[in-house]
């Protein structure tokens, strides 16, 4: 059981005293009600730090992120605070963590400890032999409904078509990511010895985004979570944002009734937003959000800037956003500063990196990405493919797991990099090349990341638990162009969000099933994105998927207050050797937001 806290002189200068409150907790589970910007991985970290000193021989603490780059972040803010007590700490996502227990178990599953994680390739090819009649979008549903009962509806009877693919899959020996989950929950609910030996050295359990977990994740932490056990959580429900995956924002509502005795605390000091955008943001979530949670306060003191623009068409709104990421950072080319759309005078007050491009479909990439090549802007975008699930490199990846003997010794660090740059003289791999040139640039990519790892296998399931977001470089100087999604998690002094309009925020497309409240949290995950400056911009006449659509604007931006908001009307271009142009940028009347936006 934890100790009593510790008495302390006072509240160190890092942490507040609402947060001071939740990292000294003892006795009790702990949901701890954090909203963005408020410091949510510091009183984890500081937390974890706290309780670390008070584990007896052999325990840890186990942290659970959604993401890889969650996990790392909070692995290095750790390394600052541990240093002597290094290796105390698990951090790792759901899948990383009940993959290190299927390894470490593995003579106790029928898989056996040497089976492997599934590819997209993988998966998409046994779909294809189940089903050759059928369609690819036939094949793509069937797999989101296999998915959708692995991880939401798992107490039910096995349905026909989860069982074709289970065997199909096993036949391989592989499992795709909800069995990493499914799987270690069967085995810690059917073998004792394994759960006491898991709860024996985890007597401390955090899990961060609580309000992003779905039913098989809660299932297992009711497992691990028994008396002596002590769970902390934090998260926001009002960016719950994943329901479309089967998260469940419940869990979060019912947290004190499921973990008995459980204590909640808000952390209300919102230490990123401007105070205007955090009031707009704010306005935009009370609508439809969680009454019993308090609003965020500013601690940081400025106004910050909330622009509204209206383009005429879809390629004009890519073009003002070009125009004004141009402006931000100073010209990008001889054409943005010869033709009068920036002016020479002055310094650039922001870096490409400090930019970010938000939108809630795919589909709206392509005709931002064109104009960004056009004018020379350096960006990166989310949505690719994590380096495994492209094709070539999944057969590359197999062919060194088969071949592993012929590795020089791998080692650890610049060992195993050295090691996979030997693989470029196999006769296997120059093969490979010649019928997909574009391989080595990715493998390239792949070496890049195993020098941060210790281990080979270490590294090769973190290829194989790579997500899409990965590949986003931290810290690049280049515009981020990234789904509302996407962006959940980060932060950047300027942020555009594109689209704006009915239709899109919120989505209302055919094929598409939505709820207008999780929309309404989308949005507001996007908005509270943004330190400095907001730029809500909307397209009268957008086309997508082959048809064009006349939008009027999202209702969401009528629930902010006018005063908040002002009206940005981009300056006409001007020749070279003219005057210059006037910016009109003025707020908001009432007649001005029904007849101009």
């Amino acid at each position: 059981m934890i100790k009593e806290s510790i008495p302390v002189e006072g509240i160190p200068k890092d942490v507040n005293k609402a947060q001071w409150k939740a990292i000294l907790h003892a006795g009790s589970h702990l949901l701890i009600v954090a909203g963005p910007g408020t410091g949510k991985t510091h009183t984890l970290v500081h937390r974890m730090a706290h309780i670390s000193g008070q584990l007896e021989r052999g325990q840890k603490i186990l942290a659970v992120t959604f993401t890889n780059k969650a996990a790392r972040e909070m692995s290095q803010r750790l390394a600052g605070l541990l240093d002597h007590h290094s290796g105390k700490v698990t951090a790792g996502t759901f899948h990383h963590f009940c993959l290190s227990i299927l390894r470490q178990y593995g003579s106790r599953i029928a898989q056996g400890e040497n089976f492997q994680i599934a590819t997209e390739p993988d998966i998409h090819s046994a779909a294809k032999e189940l089903w050759a009649e059928e369609s690819f979008s036939f094949r793509k549903n069937i797999l989101e409904e296999i998915s959708s009962w692995k991880s939401v509806r798992f107490r039910e009877p096995m349905p026909g078509n989860v069982r074709r693919y289970q065997e199909r899959l096993r036949k391989d020996n592989l499992l795709d990511f909800d069995d990493l989950l499914l799987e270690t929950l069967n085995l810690l609910t059917a073998d004792t010895s394994v759960l006491r030996d898991v709860q024996k050295t985890f007597r401390f359990i955090f899990v961060d985004e609580y309000q992003d977990i779905n039913p098989l994740q809660h299932a297992l932490l009711k497992t691990l979570v028994a008396p002596g056990i002590y769970l902390t959580a934090i998260g926001d429900p009002n960016q719950a944002i994943y329901g479309f995956r089967g998260s469940d924002v419940r869990f979060f509502e019912s947290f004190a009734q499921d973990f008995q005795g459980a204590s909640v605390f808000f952390l209300q000091e919102n230490y990123r937003s401007a105070s205007n955008l955090l009031k707009a943001s704010g306005q935009v979530i009370e609508k439809s959000g969680f009454p019993d949670i308090p609003p965020l306060t500013a601690q940081i003191y400025q106004e910050g800037r909330l622009l509204i623009h209206e383009a005429s068409t879809d390629k004009a709104e890519a073009e003002y956003v070009v125009h004004q990421i141009e402006k931000l950072v100073g010209g990008t080319s001889m054409f943005s500063r010869d033709s009068g759309r920036v002016d020479n005078a002055g310094e650039a007050r922001r870096s490409f990196g400090d930019v970010a491009v938000l939108y809630r479909l795919n589909s709206q990439r392509r005709i931002l990405q064109e104009a960004f090549e056009r004018s020379g802007i350096p960006f990166q975008v989310s949505g690719d493919k994590p380096l495994i699930a492209q094709p070539v490199i999944s057969k590359i990846v197999k062919m060194i797991m088969r071949e592993r003997s012929r590795l020089s010794r791998p080692g650890k660090g610049s060992g195993i990099v050295e090691a996979l740059r030997s693989v470029r003289d196999w006769a296997d791999y120059r093969e490979i090349l010649k019928e997909n040139p574009d391989a080595e640039e990715n493998f390239s990519r792949l070496i890049h990341f195993a020098g941060a790892f210790t281990s080979f296998d270490e590294f090769i399931d973190y290829v194989f638990l790579q997500r899409s977001d990965d590949l986003l470089e931290e810290k690049a100087e280049k515009v981020s162009l990234l789904t509302l999604h996407a962006a959940k998690g980060l932060e950047f002094p300027a942020v555009f969000i594109i689209g704006c309009e009915q239709g899109l925020l919120p989505l209302r497309l055919d094929g598409f099933e939505t709820n207008i409240d999780e929309e309404r949290r989308l949005f507001y995950v996007g908005m509270t994105r943004a330190e400095e400056q907001l730029f809500l911009i909307r397209a009268r006449r957008r086309r997508l998927y082959g048809r064009v659509y006349q939008n009027s604007p999202s209702t969401f931006i009528f629930d902010i207050e006018e005063r908040l908001k002002l009206l940005d009307k981009p300056e006409p271009l001007r020749s070279r050797g003219k005057g210059k142009g006037i910016r009109q940028e003025k707020q908001l009347s009432l007649f001005q937001r029904i007849g101009k936006f």
